[in-house]
């Protein structure tokens, strides 16, 4: 068994690497969880802005069930925000931890629950990850733990794609700061220092963000009016 879980998740890695955006890495998550929770589902809620927001789902009636936790603030996944741990429901029919969104998720369709944090490598919540089964006790406490190392190699998917993103959009943002700024030493004479100034002063004073001046000044080679 372990030297399956081994190559299994190799295997995962190298599939989760090859892909491009935050969209297609959750949905290659979900899917591959789904595939191994045979019978059930996966969803992941990501979080943005210390809010939780539904990024993927491999069913429908999952995708419900996460909704009106959202709705309700109450739920396996809003307990990870305020801090705690995994949450391991053997099942929902019979658990009184959450009596207003255990009903909901059974009428759904689901009665065993596993919710795993996905944490960044500096240990912020990057969301959650949810495992669901139509059948009670259908997730037993070893499965839980595959599931557990499942969810930190989902996590340091997520977390690798976001911080390329955020690579490249600050690269992009950069480009074209210096493109504008060669806009406007060519246009009002100045040098580097001042044209870079000026547009720190536009950028402030109408309280909109750099890379978005510069962007404006190098389509239209004016000054924002």
């Amino acid at each position: 068994m372990p030297a399956r879980r081994t190559r299994d998740f190799a295997e995962l890695a190298m599939h989760l690497h090859r892909l491009d955006s935050v969209d297609d890495v959750a949905g290659a998550i979900v899917g591959e969880g789904s595939r191994i929770l045979a019978g059930g589902a996966v969803s992941i809620l990501l979080n943005h802005r210390h809010h939780l927001v539904p990024q993927a789902a491999s069913h429908p009636a999952l995708r419900a069930a996460d909704r009106v936790q959202l709705e309700l603030e109450q739920g396996p996944a809003i307990g990870l925000t305020a801090g705690c741990g995994a949450v391991h429901c053997p099942d929902l029919a019979a658990s009184d931890e959450w009596p207003l969104w255990s009903p909901v998720a059974v009428a759904h369709g689901w009665r065993s629950w596993v919710t795993l944090p996905l944490q960044s490598r500096k240990q912020h919540l990057l969301g959650v990850l949810s495992f669901a089964h139509p059948r009670p006790h259908a997730i037993s406490a070893e499965f839980g733990c595959y599931l557990r190392d499942f969810s930190i190699h989902a996590a340091i998917a997520l977390d690798t794609t976001d911080t390329r993103h955020n690579l490249q959009r600050a690269i992009e943002a950069q480009t074209r700061v210096g493109h504008a700024v060669g806009v406007l030493m060519e246009r009002f004479t100045l040098d580097a220092d001042q044209a870079f100034a000026v547009l720190r002063r536009y950028s402030q004073d109408r309280n909109r963000k750099l890379r978005d001046v510069a962007g404006e000044v190098v389509h239209t080679h004016r000054l924002p009016r």
